[in-house]
């Protein structure tokens, strides 16, 4: 623009502002994703640790006919899981019957919902805050959940 022979050069305030305008808009649609991805990846990190526990679980009831309640009876290093779950063996009912019995748990850091493995290995979940993981009953192999 000119002004009394003077070149200036720069942004008005108006184009400024349609830029952080354009800027917040854009933000505003990525941070949801962002979050729900991070938390999608989080939730397959406890599917894969309740997976080892589940199979820990099972190669604990053929050497003692039972489950086991503690994570440190069963022969799985679990020093680097728990950053964003808490997780626990549970000592299901008789390991020879036809009940699905849930033998291992995942609670989220902060409360909001658990994640539980069965026998059979499906899994199952219950609560919710935000994100809210899958609540059908599903095989080993994970899915994230449709969005």
């Amino acid at each position: 623009m000119k002004i009394k022979g003077i070149f200036k050069t720069g942004f008005t305030l108006m184009e400024i502002m349609i830029v952080i305008i354009i800027i917040g808009i854009l933000v505003r649609l990525a941070i949801p994703r962002y979050t729900h991805t991070i938390e999608n990846s989080r939730t397959a990190e406890a599917l894969d640790v309740l997976g080892a526990i589940r199979n820990a679980q099972m190669r604990y009831v053929l050497d003692n006919d039972g489950y086991t309640n503690s994570l440190t009876n069963l022969d799985i290093n679990m020093s680097s899981a728990g950053r964003f779950f808490t997780f626990s063996a549970v000592s299901g009912g008789n390991p020879f019957n036809a009940v699905n019995d849930i033998i291992a748990t995942a609670v989220r850091t902060g409360g909001s919902y658990t994640i539980s493995m069965t026998e059979n290995g499906t899994y199952s979940t219950a609560g919710g805050s935000g994100y809210i993981p899958p609540t059908q009953s599903q095989e080993m192999g994970y899915t994230p959940p449709q969005s």
